[in-house]
């Protein structure tokens, strides 16, 4: 996009939304280039570039102060497929965490730790491999609450969500424990 050089104009008359909508529907409809590519995957993708697409108009828009009615965009929504969670059952999950990968090369002790976050994840309630990564052992408290008349011990994992800055304080199972 260039200003006119003779008239020192832009016009974005001709970015309108049916050409938008075109570009989506090629985007949807064009011949996949991964096997693997998925109706989902394949709208996540159009998403993207559609936004991409978007943050340069603005950009545009803002550089030379234009008004923001010339954004043919402004009140377009962009619709991601919903992720599909795919979840073990406690057989799965048990051979899973029982396996034992080969660590003899680099990829395979990266895989090996990537399982490894994943389990703790898992029974950590779901907190987020960079949160694990960072943790330290001093997050791990010990806490002596009453139960049924009697004293017991618990360990809690105190975090804070790097992404969210939610703190959350997770019990421990005893198993990990011993």
């Amino acid at each position: 996009m260039k200003l006119n050089p003779e008239t020192g104009q832009f016009s974005l008359q001709q970015l309108t939304l049916e050409l938008f909508d075109k570009y989506e529907t090629h985007l949807l409809t064009r011949p996949p280039m991964r096997k693997t590519s998925t109706e989902s995957s394949r709208r996540i993708t159009t998403c993207k570039y559609l936004r991409k697409l978007h943050q340069h108009i603005r950009s545009f828009i803002i550089k030379y102060k234009l008004p923001d009615e010339l954004d043919p965009l402004r009140v377009r929504t962009f619709k991601e497929a919903p992720t599909e969670r795919i979840v073990f059952n406690k057989a799965e999950f048990q051979i899973w965490s029982t396996l034992t990968l080969p660590t003899r090369i680099k990829g395979e002790r990266t895989r090996n730790h990537t399982r490894n976050i994943y389990l703790v994840s898992y029974y950590l309630h779901g907190l987020r491999a960079m949160d694990l990564m960072v943790a330290k052992v001093s997050q791990v408290q010990t806490i002596w609450p009453m139960k049924e008349g009697k004293i017991v011990q618990e360990y809690r994992f105190y975090t804070v969500a790097e992404k969210t800055n939610k703190s959350k304080l997770v019990l421990i199972e005893k198993r990990f424990f011993r």
